[in-house]
């Protein structure tokens, strides 16, 4: 009996951990994005929101991610002109909690 209960216990936190997993990647597909700056002949990785503020909506309509942060540039200051701030840190953190949860 004490056996079972500690099966039950390494499938549920194993079924935790595997949800987690693909709730991180969920979250990486939808919020993180990789651009190629040429200028310094390197590749960056940003993470982003999953909502856009007015500006971008009303400057960049119908253009992708990415085409706004080749235009606008990726630093902090320019990803929260593009996402609105809180889209970002929901983002950011369901990324870091999917990943704690991986860790278990």
């Amino acid at each position: 009996m004490h056996h079972d209960k500690r099966l039950r216990a390494f499938i549920v936190l194993g079924g935790i951990a595997f949800l987690a997993l693909i709730a991180y990647f969920v979250a990486v597909q939808v919020t993180v994005r990789t651009l190629w700056i040429p200028t310094e002949k390197k590749e960056i990785t940003v993470s982003v929101g999953f909502r856009r503020t007015a500006f971008a909506e009303r400057e960049f309509a119908g253009e992708g991610d990415w085409t706004m942060l080749e235009k606008m540039g990726w630093n902090e200051e320019q990803i929260r002109k593009l996402w609105m701030c809180k889209s970002i840190l929901i983002a950011r953190s369901f990324m870091i909690l999917t990943a704690m949860g991986q860790s278990r």
